[in-house]
């Protein structure tokens, strides 16, 4: 159709992301998670992110789960982006079989893990990072970090610093580091926390 409106959501789950499909009551995701969705405009979107096949490892056979999208409840943070056809289709192509386009489908910590899958999808359609911001990330080795777009053309944010608040008060863990970063508001409007992170 000539009205389809492509878009492509990229997605970051904080350490500690409820998960609600497919799991045990009241399980999260240890170390988080980054995963991307493709949309036509009319209500036909799908989910790729990669994780290793036994939940909770940090090391063996991964895959692609086709259902982050919903199993994810509430990330911290997505960011939407309008593509082209040709962008679309080839983020698709690559998120249903990476292994035709060279990514190693073994699961490797933070040396190959769901953010090497996502930039390489992103990477795979020529959306590619041209300044990024480290995100720090627990439950994997110092100096790891995801790694998110400053700009891109035509994009939407969405920014939940009370959710990450929350999420450091509960979890005890180093991300309250990254909070005093992030969570600025006290000496500026939010907006402008998120304009000049992004």
């Amino acid at each position: 159709m000539d009205d389809d409106k492509y878009t492509v959501t990229v997605y970051v789950a904080a350490p500690g992301t409820p998960l609600v499909k497919d799991e045990k009551p009241g399980t999260t995701s240890g170390p988080g998670h980054m995963f991307y969705t493709t949309s036509n405009g009319h209500g036909e979107s799908q989910s790729y992110g990669f994780a290793p096949r036994e939940h909770g490892s940090m090391d063996g056979v991964g895959y692609v789960s086709r259902n982050d999208v919903e199993n994810y409840k509430d990330p911290i943070y997505s960011r939407t982006m309008e593509v082209s056809k040709a962008q679309y289709d080839k983020l698709n192509e690559f998120g249903a079989h990476p292994d035709k386009f060279g990514f190693n489908t073994y699961y490797k910590d933070a040396r190959h893990n769901c953010v090497d899958f996502t930039w390489a999808g992103l990477n795979h359609a020529g959306i590619e990072r041209q300044h990024h911001v480290d995100l720090p990330m627990t439950g994997v080795p110092y100096g790891s970090s995801i790694r998110l777009p400053r700009d891109t053309v035509k994009a939407r944010v969405r920014f939940d610093p009370l959710r990450m608040w929350m999420m450091s008060k509960a979890s005890r863990t180093p991300f309250q580091a990254a909070l005093s970063t992030l969570l600025i508001p006290i000496r500026c409007p939010l907006t402008e926390v998120c304009c000049s992170i992004f």
